[in-house]
């Protein structure tokens, strides 16, 4: 059995593809900040590692409804990268695996959740946040 690693695409805070990433890497540019576009209570208080696109920016990327959460957008947007970067003719006739690494999974939603609700929020809320019923837009 062979196992070739034949594209790949990633969003981050220093980069919105792998070349952007690369170049940023190259120049030791950190990502880490200050939340500018997502609210969280502990904005002022923990830097994170944010990517700076806004949810409906990364759905017209993504080409699905803004309404997924920003894990499903960037893994979306990553995954087409890492597709198209991989340029293998008559993709379908092929057997292949993915491997996908993302972010805190769907964060955004839960954050949003606890400030609406003004409380904590219990992991049972959590354990599977819900799915549109669409992926594409129309």
């Amino acid at each position: 059995m062979f196992v070739f690693i034949a594209g790949k695409g990633v969003v981050t805070s220093i980069g919105k593809n792998a070349s952007e990433n690369l170049a940023s890497l190259r120049a030791q540019q950190a990502g880490i900040s200050k939340l500018s576009l997502l609210t969280s209570r502990y904005a002022d208080t923990l830097p994170v590692g944010e990517v700076k696109i806004t949810n409906q920016e990364l759905a017209a990327l993504a080409g699905l409804n803004p309404t997924f959460s920003r894990t499903a957008l960037l893994s979306c947007i990553a995954a087409e990268e890492a597709i198209a970067n991989a340029a293998i003719p008559d993709l379908k006739k092929w057997r292949m695996g993915f491997l996908s690494a993302n972010t805190v999974g769907g964060m955004d939603q839960t954050e949003d959740g606890a400030q609406a609700n003004g409380a904590e929020v219990a992991a049972s809320e959590v354990a599977h946040h819900p799915m549109p019923s669409s992926r594409r837009k129309d």
